[in-house]
């Protein structure tokens, strides 16, 4: 007889966690997403002055990818734009890192996260298009609140959000070092050397 314990886990829905930038895609999205520089003089000059004081090392990458999000989101548009964004991210991806991971994808007993770094303002609609669901840096337009989603914060999240008793942490790929403890919790994980390798 099959115990208790072995249904639940059977039942379970199992996560599969993927990285977007140097992963999915070959490049980093964010980095073009800076210097989309939206039609709006304004919103061009106080980005060009983020990335000119993060170069400089005035401020870090947590508080300029902060003031980039808030600067762009000035800009005229600016869902319309990240709409075509995300369209064109879609079409750069990599058909064979997309084509590996429907190898761990079961229907409804599977769910996709694309997890990345980058804004939620065009990782939400890529994750929409894939029928996919996301963890992704994150700012409130109301309440201000402002969440990096790097390192050891991805791990808070996903947990938050997935709770290991209820959900298999499956497969996880990224090329990202700061990952390096995050794909410690799946069953089965990638990393820069696989990316590469199915790559050349």
């Amino acid at each position: 007889m099959v115990s208790l314990v072995m249904k639940l886990e059977i039942n379970k829905i199992k996560i599969n966690l993927i990285d977007l930038d140097n992963t999915l895609l070959p490049y980093d999205s964010f980095r073009k997403y800076v210097y989309l520089l939206p039609g709006n003089i304004f919103v061009s000059i106080m980005t060009l002055l983020w990335g000119f004081l993060r170069r400089l090392r005035i401020i870090d990458s947590f508080l300029f990818k902060k003031y980039v999000i808030i600067n762009h989101r000035k800009a005229k548009n600016y869902r319309k734009l990240m709409r075509h964004y995300s369209i064109s991210l879609i079409k750069d991806m990599r058909s064979s890192i997309l084509k590996h991971i429907q190898n761990y994808s079961n229907g409804d007993h599977t769910i996709n996260v694309l997890c990345s770094a980058s804004p939620e303002d065009y990782i939400r609609l890529i994750a929409e298009e894939l029928n996919w669901e996301f963890l992704a840096t994150s700012l409130d337009s109301k309440t201000k609140e402002y969440i990096h989603m790097y390192g050891e914060i991805k791990i808070i999240h996903l947990m938050k959000k997935y709770p290991p008793e209820k959900f298999i942490y499956q497969y996880a790929i990224s090329d990202s070092l700061s990952d390096a403890q995050l794909l410690t919790l799946f069953l089965e994980s990638d990393g820069e050397e696989f990316i590469l390798k199915v790559n050349k």
